[in-house]
């Protein structure tokens, strides 16, 4: 255990739970890679197969979502229009997350509290890489998209 002095508080660090949590990193980054190297080699020995099933999981998922928020569906729009648009944003977070599952960088998603104090709420997170190409964390994220809010 380290004390580190300020001018008034005292502050205890925790030398092993540093430890841990950039050993917990790099473990992560080897299985990360490690599994992102078998995907690609099953995603590509499958080929077409690979992708009918998840043109298939995608169709499920969005016909269980469909069906669930159908009370709020808006009228101005036909139903193929809901189902297209719906499949292709589905379609885009399925591709994001193995893309960024594949990367040896490591990302992370933060979501200011669920409303903010100036009536905003958060629509879309922002997109921090928290790691390097090596495994290594950085000491300082980098940002690489700023949170989005809209006003409510």
């Amino acid at each position: 255990m380290i004390s580190v002095r300020f001018s008034h508080p005292v502050f205890l660090v925790d030398t092993e739970l540093i430890k841990s949590t950039i050993d917990d990193h790099r473990v992560m980054f080897a299985w990360r890679m490690l599994t992102s190297n078998i995907y690609t080699r099953i995603h590509n020995l499958q080929g077409p197969t690979s992708a009918i099933s998840q043109r298939e999981a995608i169709a499920a998922l969005v016909e269980d979502f469909a069906t669930a928020f159908a009370p709020y569906i808006d009228s101005h729009f036909t139903v193929e229009d809901h189902l297209g648009h719906l499949t292709s944003v589905v379609q885009a977070a399925a591709d994001l997350g193995a893309w960024l599952f594949s990367q040896p960088c490591s990302f992370e998603f933060r979501w200011s509290p669920l409303v903010t104090p100036l009536n905003q709420i958060v629509m879309f997170p922002a997109v921090l890489k928290v790691g390097d190409e090596q495994g290594h964390l950085l000491s300082v994220p980098h940002t690489l998209v700023e949170e989005t809010s809209a006003r409510i």
